[in-house]
């Protein structure tokens, strides 16, 4: 077995150079083997630019395909009904499998200084704010729990 080679630190200099040398490479493309059809295609680049590109093994790339394909049923699928639990349930197990996960893909850590809950409104983007007893928080993340529509998850940043 092949050991997995060591993570180095992301703001090291060895990392941004493997970062611009990711960068100039294009966007990752599914293997050969993997039909993906044209309309996946916009989940796909969702799903492979959330971890860096060196990060991609070809079983990951198939997973990310099968995916994109899940999120992309999802779109077609009636809110509510058995095939959109059943394809959410799915898209949950491949994300896991892939390691994407949205709030972990959109901030580090250190960026995200509040999680606010609250009931599921739609229109709520990341270009809007949260005050909160006189204190301004940008919206970095917005995740729709389960997309069940019933809950959001706000990832924030403190502004002021």
């Amino acid at each position: 077995m092949k050991p997995t080679p060591r993570r180095h630190r992301s703001d090291s200099a060895k990392a941004a150079v493997q970062a611009h040398q990711n960068a100039a490479q294009g966007p990752l493309e599914p293997p050969g083997y993997v039909t993906l059809p044209e309309p996946c295609k916009p989940f796909w680049r969702a799903i492979v630019t959330s971890r860096p590109r060196d990060t991609w093994t070809d079983s990951d790339l198939v997973l990310a395909a099968n995916l994109a394909r899940t999120q992309h049923a999802i779109e077609s699928a009636p809110v509510g009904s058995d095939e959109h639990a059943k394809l959410t349930r799915l898209a949950m197990a491949l994300a896991r499998a892939v390691a994407v996960h949205p709030t972990a893909t959109v901030a580090a850590v250190s960026e995200v200084t509040a999680r606010v809950r609250l009931r599921y409104r739609p229109g709520v983007t990341s270009a809007m704010r949260v005050n909160h007893s006189g204190t301004l928080y940008g919206i970095t993340h917005v995740a729709d729990v389960r997309s069940a529509g019933r809950e959001l998850h706000l990832m924030c940043k403190r502004v002021q």
